[in-house]
């Protein structure tokens, strides 16, 4: 080498000036051209696209800590989240075609459409090595979710009257009272190791230690416990699981920050490539760091004020009417940013098609037949009834902490509602309680309204929130509703395995609500998705929960070759599920067939993060 560098500068000396400039220009230009080409090999698909982390920041806002069990995925959106990658159910939910599509199982169903056999799919391990059996299957369903001491009621319910057993060592069938076209919905359960759990009691499974460093057979698995720190962060890393039984993930390893709040994780925002519901309170910090873009993105949930039919003032139908007639729902949208309006509870059916014209002239109308008159003394705003009673409605909301926004859109809600009622001669009080009160208000229907939200998730079966039976205390009939007619319909949807039948019977069901006006249905959040564009091909289309973003996560990847789609490339647009058609006798469940999913129920409001 030195007798290289000797021979080099000698030959250097014999140039002119002319000669050494361009010599030196040429070398520079190699050098470039190698530097380029080094680059560009890193670049390389299938070299370097694969592997790397990323970081997602979430805020936990019930305060609780993550629970890395997917039978209790519904307690938060980070114990679904991160849940979602570590366990597999039998089915999964796959936004891309809007269907339920199997997953560690196939499942045929029986002629008379009541009992639903799932047969294992071969090689399926656990991440410790361990093979997955028909007995975790059964351990699962019937020794957790279906016992009595098991600390999640409202998965528990559905699988009620279910009878369950073991078939033979790959298969397992679940046995209905009678047909239910949105049960294949509930089967999307992640799957618990049986020789893990088997010796812990059901009532302590919440508890167990197997929660912060869990054992699944989902494409990411984790190698150390879960951290908490002392300011009530916690911290978990999940590996790519290489025996993964379906297509392996690029990404190597995946970190979660989850926070307290909103501070801490502004605090945190250069730790993170990915918020998934970015706070309205920190929006705007983070667009001033200029590191992250943004995307809305929606799930099918609603917020509407429910009268309660049982009230004498309530049941009046005119009454209802001009409640409905007095709200102009343009103009309160107006007051929020991130709101889209409602006109109708059934999620599938297209919105635009059931819109509600206000109309203040016609709602004085209808309160004026009603027999509610405004008093002729002087300066009297309000309606009074026919043995001159002033005419008072009471409207129930929960109170939330102040200052959030949660609080904030509640009341500028509640104020917008009550100032439109007020235009129409009707007095409404306004009653906020704290979650305690309101909730033991809301099982005793003791309101004539209330504010609140419903989230559908996978499941558009109405029958929890309309059929006649949920109208009690532990039902979900927020309006006391009763309708032989809705009744019917409902019954009849649930019967109806054809698609095309099932879509006509949820229109005239919509009719028939839409006539009877037993609520004012307001708005659909809109959440806002922060990246930094490190990661592309994330989906945020059809996603009935937040954790649906992960359905095709081994589509990630980092550094992909260009012309890859970023996270923010893709449209997106409302969840709009199909109608269930599951298929006739012994034929399996493809990914073809359109069904929505799993009944999680809320009756929070679902307002803004």
């Amino acid at each position: 080498m030195a007798r290289f560098w000797q021979v080099l500068l000698r030959v250097l000396r014999t140039y002119s000036i002319e000669e050494k400039v361009i010599s030196i220009i040429a070398v520079t230009l190699v050098l470039v051209s190698v530097v380029h080409g080094a680059v560009e090999i890193f670049k390389t698909p299938g070299l370097f696209s694969e592997g790397g982390i990323y970081s997602e920041g979430i805020v936990n806002s019930q305060g609780a800590q993550v629970i890395l069990n997917p039978v209790f995925f519904n307690l938060s959106d980070a114990n679904r989240d991160i849940s979602s990658l570590i366990f597999s159910g039998l089915t999964k939910y796959d936004p891309k075609v809007k269907a339920f599509v199997p997953d560690l199982a196939n499942v045929t169903i029986s002629e008379d459409k009541k009992t639903y056999k799932f047969t294992l799919k071969d090689n399926i391990q656990w991440h410790d090595g361990q093979p997955l059996t028909i007995d975790d299957v059964y351990y699962t369903y019937h020794d957790v979710i279906e016992n009595p001491d098991f600390h999640n009621q409202s998965l528990q319910a559905n699988f009620a009257g279910v009878e369950i057993k073991k078939v033979d060592e790959k298969s397992i069938e679940f046995t209905l009272s009678s047909p239910n076209s949105f049960f294949i919905t509930n089967t999307n359960v992640g799957i618990l190791p049986r020789h893990l759990l088997e010796n812990v009691a059901v009532a302590d499974l919440v508890m167990d230690p197997f929660n912060i460093k869990p054992v699944g057979t989902g494409p990411y698995r984790v190698d150390s416990p879960m951290e908490t720190f002392n300011d009530g962060r916690q911290r978990v890393i999940l590996s790519a699981n290489d025996k993964f039984y379906a297509e392996l993930p690029k990404i190597k390893n995946i970190r979660f920050n989850v926070y307290p709040d909103n501070a801490s994780l502004l605090k945190e925002q250069n730790a993170n490539n990915v918020i998934t519901k970015v706070p309205r309170e920190i929006q705007e910090s983070l667009e001033m760091s200029g590191r992250f873009s943004f995307k809305n993105f929606e799930l099918p949930q609603y917020t509407a004020v429910f009268f309660n039919m049982d009230s004498p003032i309530l049941k009046k139908e005119k009454v209802r009417l001009a409640l409905l007639k007095a709200v102009d729902k343009s103009q309160l949208l107006a007051l929020f940013t991130r709101k889209i309006a409602v006109d109708t509870p059934l999620m599938e059916l297209q919105q635009t098609d059931w819109i509600y014209k206000p109309n203040v002239d016609e709602a004085k109308g209808s309160m004026y037949d009603a027999g509610y008159k405004l008093s002729k003394e002087e300066g009297a705003i309000y309606r009074k009834d026919a043995e001159g009673k002033d005419l008072e409605i009471r409207l129930l909301a929960r109170q939330f902490e102040e200052g959030t926004t949660q609080a904030d859109e509640t009341q500028k809600t509640i104020d917008f509602l009550v100032k439109s009622w007020e235009v129409i001669g009707v007095k409404v009080t306004a009653q906020i309680e704290p979650k305690s009160v309101f909730d033991e208000k809301l099982q005793a229907r003791d309101y004539d309204m209330i504010l609140t939200g419903q989230s559908m998730g996978y499941n558009f079966d109405t029958y929890s929130f309309w059929h006649s039976s949920q109208a009690q205390a532990q039902g979900l009939n927020l309006s006391n509703y009763r309708s032989f007619a809705v009744d019917s319909l409902i019954e009849s949807i649930r019967d109806t395995f054809d698609n095309d039948k099932k879509t006509e019977l949820l229109t005239q069901l919509a009719r028939e609500i839409s006539l009877d006006n037993p609520a004012i249905f307001l708005y659909r959040p809109s959440y806002v998705f922060g990246t930094d564009g490190k990661v592309k091909n994330i989906g945020l289309e059809n996603l009935a929960f937040q954790a649906d973003r992960f359905a095709h996560v081994s589509d990630w990847c980092i550094n992909c070759p260009a012309g890859s789609q970023s996270s923010l490339e893709q449209s997106s647009s409302s969840m709009q599920v199909s109608v269930v058609e599951i298929p006739t006798t012994q034929q399996q469940v493809t990914t073809q067939q359109p069904a929505p999913a799993t009944q999680q129920v809320s009756t929070q409001v679902t307002t803004q993060q």
